[in-house]
């Protein structure tokens, strides 16, 4: 007859024995490590030449996210640590700040669920600029400094362009984003003086997505109805507007984006040259 401590003494062992073959504990959330870790592109003021920022061994501790690794540069380059780095977490705001290579001050503040940040740059001389630091997944600014370090490599592909192609530019901007006023303010609302960039952009249909906020997702009647699959999963899971801030560009040929990114240097970097080839392609089609 089992008296009641022995079955417990067996249960413990039993568990004891079972303990090595279960799967470890899920670590728990660091929402503010989360926020920072991983690549952003920042762009300043009107201009055109953005900056990257890739954040690695992100971990919170008594209110502040400490880093192993911050490296700023410009997009085209490689890059180097920043200095004094400091991020603070207050309530669900992390304000952010740090010292590039060049002694410009970065200061941001953000919530933990937002992919793009505004605030200031303060440079050595004490010029004043608005920033805007916007998260992109590693690969879309891997292709972005790929392509802004070298302009002839996405020469190669053929983009299979026929005469019945559609070609488009779209452009997302905000009314609370100083780049999007300012872009909007030069080149219009209907694109027609987009030329002035490219002259082969005058072949390509314009499509003007007006947001109030940055930080809004493009909404389906937001777009053309011939559009709204760019904010539908694909069969990878993703989606194939990569919008998480403004300006945004897209290239867009009938259903496939063949190039996209965030600010005027993705604009002149990635998409315009992809819309020239589109243009050629599709007048030397047959």
């Amino acid at each position: 007859m089992f008296h009641r401590g022995d079955s417990m003494t067996r249960i413990l062992f039993s568990f004891l024995a079972i303990l090595p073959f279960l799967p470890p504990l899920a670590q728990a959330q660091d929402p503010g490590a989360e926020a920072i870790e991983g690549a952003w592109v920042v762009s300043v003021g009107e201009q055109t030449r953005d900056r990257f920022l890739i954040v690695k061994g992100a971990k919170t501790e008594k209110n502040e996210v400490r880093v192993a690794s911050a490296v700023y540069g410009w997009i085209d380059g490689k890059g180097a640590q920043v200095g004094s780095w400091k991020a603070e977490i207050f309530g669900d705001t992390i304000k952010l700040s740090y010292v590039t290579s060049a002694d410009s001050l970065v200061t941001v503040a953000f919530k933990a669920t937002d992919t793009s940040a505004s605030g200031d740059m303060v440079t050595k001389a004490g010029k004043k600029y608005d920033v805007r630091m916007t998260r992109l997944d590693a690969e879309e600014l891997a292709a972005l400094r790929a392509a802004a370090a070298d302009a002839k490599g996405s020469q190669a592909k053929r983009l299979d362009v026929t005469k019945s192609s559609q070609i488009s530019l779209v452009y997302v901007g905000a009314d609370n984003c100083p780049g999007c006023r300012v872009f909007i303010g030069h080149y219009g609302k209907d694109g027609k003086r987009l030329n002035e960039i490219a002259p082969e952009l005058a072949e390509a249909r314009f499509v003007y997505v007006f947001q109030w906020r940055f930080q809004e997702p493009v909404l389906t009647e937001q777009l053309p109805a011939d559009m709204t699959w760019l904010i539908r999963p694909a069969a990878n899971g993703k989606m194939p507007m990569r919008k998480r801030g403004t300006p945004y560009f897209a290239a867009v040929i009938d259903q496939r984006v063949i190039a996209q990114g965030h600010g005027i240097g993705a604009l002149q970097t990635l998409v315009v040259p992809a819309i020239k080839r589109a243009v050629e392609e599709k007048r030397a089609a047959n």
